[in-house]
């Protein structure tokens, strides 16, 4: 999407440290010694706390220490001191720390955060550590942890930054959320440029990822609804990494009933990805996004001009929606742009789009490709393309539109039944390349031909 700014102070989430003329002089070792003492004697052995004693003693009431015998007891405060610094932390919430964002706060890279069953009013922020924030669900794999430990965001200290938890300090995969329920975000206010214009957009109810990655594995990520002042964009999930390499990981999630609307266009009911990402073993259900433009499905995967991969494995796309009155794109999945995009042995069933005007693919659409894809061993069935305007309600099951002369989609051992569309209910595509290979296409409902396009059975 091009340069973004966000129009949200992130002074919350970066404070800038401030230091005075009259403070700025050199330290010297007894400055040091009392530093560090605040800062390490509640935690200190007897042995450390009996140096630390020591060595900040007040000279006018104990006598001076020898140089030589002052950097010997440094040299064992030090050798004290390192290994429980280098030893990974486990911050407990909320018997160290009243508050989730208090134990991030507080942890270091290598550090779990790990939070009691419970209902934490929060809107959090990784700040750029390498940490894992979980639920109980990490020590046993009880999933009544998930359930039952649930981050909500509605209480916002700003309105315009209601997202449930943000990656907005260039974490990476090191930084992992686990194990929560992840409910009642409202997104972050953003704005970006596309296409030489700006646009102002509501982005990311449950997680907002700003040119950052994330490893988000066995969390519910479910009612968030985010309304756009103009755009709408990842109602479960935000994901934009600009043009860096970060990497985003979505394993074993449900992103169920997130929601957008949106005066102008709106862009992943379930998640929104601008970045690498592999998706996997995720149930993404029962997601909708609507809107009076463009409205596009469940997942929405998109790049203007920065290449990305992306995998798509093992999920579940289920019952998801999208309704725009200009047009709507691809109910379960839409790809469009640069994004590269392998989606293999996924069930994608029973999802839909439709529009007043264009409608295109109930089940997945590839739009406007520059980049070459994959669709492999999928089950795709009961989706449906459905338009007030009958004859532009195109691919039932898979439509492709509009792709250049660079992108060619192998579609490939899917079966693809029972799906719905004016014309091509299992495949549409127009001025696109595709092979088909070994797909068992039947019982597909079409009101022109039946199943597939005759532009597309000649590339069989």
């Amino acid at each position: 999407m091009g340069e973004r700014n966000n129009l949200v102070p992130r002074s919350a989430w970066h404070p800038t440290i401030r230091r005075s003329a009259s403070s700025a002089h050199e330290f010297d070792s007894d400055d040091v010694v009392r530093s560090v003492t605040k800062g390490v004697r509640r935690g200190a052995s007897n042995e450390t706390y009996g140096i630390l004693n020591l060595l900040s003693s007040n000279p006018s009431t104990h006598p001076p220490i020898h140089p030589s015998t002052r950097h010997s007891l440094w040299l064992i405060l030090i050798l004290l001191i390192i290994p429980s610094l280098l030893h990974p932390h486990i911050r407990h919430i909320p018997t160290d720390h009243p508050t989730i964002q208090a134990g991030i706060n507080t942890a270091a890279d290598g550090d779990t955060v790990l939070v009691a069953e419970g209902i934490y009013f929060e809107n959090i922020s990784f700040r750029g550590k390498a940490i894992t924030v979980a639920s109980r669900f990490l020590l046993d794999g009880d999933t009544s942890h998930i359930a039952n430990t649930v981050i909500d965001g509605s209480r916002p200290i700003h309105p315009d930054s209601a997202s449930v938890v943000y990656f907005i300090s260039g974490e990476d995969t090191t930084s992992m959320l686990c194990g929560f329920t992840i409910t009642h975000g409202s997104g972050t206010l953003t704005e970006f440029q596309w296409v030489d214009l700006w646009y102002k957009a509501q982005t990311g109810g449950g997680i907002f990822c700003d040119n950052a990655g994330a490893r988000i594995v066995h969390n519910r990520i479910i009612n968030n609804h985010v309304a756009g002042v103009g755009w709408a964009l990842g109602g479960g999930v935000y994901v934009d990494s600009y043009d860096t390499l970060t990497h985003v990981i979505l394993d074993n999630n449900h992103i169920s009933r997130n929601s957008l609307t949106a005066i102008e266009n709106s862009w992943g009911g379930g998640l929104l990805l601008i970045s690498h990402a592999t998706v996997t073993n995720n149930l993404i259900s029962y997601n909708t996004s609507s809107s009076d433009g463009f409205a596009a499905g469940a997942v929405v995967c998109w790049s203007e001009t920065y290449p990305r991969y992306v995998v798509l494995k093992n999920n579940r796309i289920r019952h998801n929606a999208a309704s725009g009155k200009h047009a709507g794109f691809g109910g379960g999945i839409n790809i469009s742009g640069a994004t590269s995009v392998l989606i293999i042995g996924n069930d994608i069933s029973y999802n839909e789009v439709n529009a007043g005007q264009n409608c295109y693919g109930g089940g997945i659409t590839l739009v406007y490709r520059t980049a070459s894809d994959s669709i492999i061993g999928n089950t795709i069935t009961h989706n449906r393309a459905k338009s007030q305007n009958q004859t532009h309600s195109r691919g039932g099951g898979i439509d492709l539109t509009y792709n250049s002369n660079q992108s060619t989609t192998l579609i490939s051992g899917n079966v693809i039944t029972h799906n719905q569309a004016w014309i091509g209910s299992a495949f549409h595509s127009y001025l696109s390349k595709a092979q088909l290979r070994d797909n068992i296409v039947k019982d597909n409902t079409d009101m022109v031909w039946e199943g597939i396009e005759p532009e597309m059975k000649h590339q069989r």
